[in-house]
């Protein structure tokens, strides 16, 4: 019996993890900058993290299916451009869960400690904007990496 068919069905399969996991990512930083007070700023977070949660879906579902396109067909392993999106990958996933969690963590609990004591009509807490424009390169460098895959699994450079 032929499994001609699961190539295309993996194709497919991880074209859908990248919008699940790769999309949401991009309006992470946009939905935080719209909070005008302490109260929208912990729901901004909220959805955020939802948001996130189902990006580590699409992003386990990228990885199993990007290496099951290997196994199925070995010769990727040894394209130039599959190499690099796999360490990129692997970068991007310690990158986001060292450095940019950590800044991340910064404004929640800064969010919830403001909230609990204070209530949420307050205005946004000038440590909550400061590390929000100190978290601006941080976005850009995950969002780079993450570009760069994108444009290697496009156009496949050799």
């Amino acid at each position: 019996m032929s499994i001609s068919w699961l190539y295309p069905v993996l194709v497919g399969v991880h074209v859908t993890a990248a919008i699940v996991g790769v999309g949401p990512v991009f309006f992470f930083h946009p939905i935080l900058t719209l909070a005008g007070n302490m109260g929208e700023a912990m729901h901004a977070h909220n959805i955020v993290e939802r948001l996130n949660k189902a990006a580590n879906i699409g992003f386990g579902a990228l990885l199993l299916s990007g290496l099951s396109l290997g196994v199925t067909s070995p010769s990727l392993f040894q394209a130039l451009w599959f190499d690099l999106s796999l360490v990129l990958f692997f970068i991007s996933g310690i990158y986001v869960n060292t450095l940019y969690k950590a800044k991340m963590k910064q404004l929640q609990e800064i969010v919830k400690q403001s909230v609990e004591s204070q209530g949420g009509d307050q205005e946004l807490a000038q440590q909550y904007r400061v590390i929000l424009k100190q978290k601006v390169p941080y976005e850009w460098v995950r969002i780079l990496i993450l570009l760069t895959i994108i444009v290697l699994m496009v156009w496949k450079p050799n």
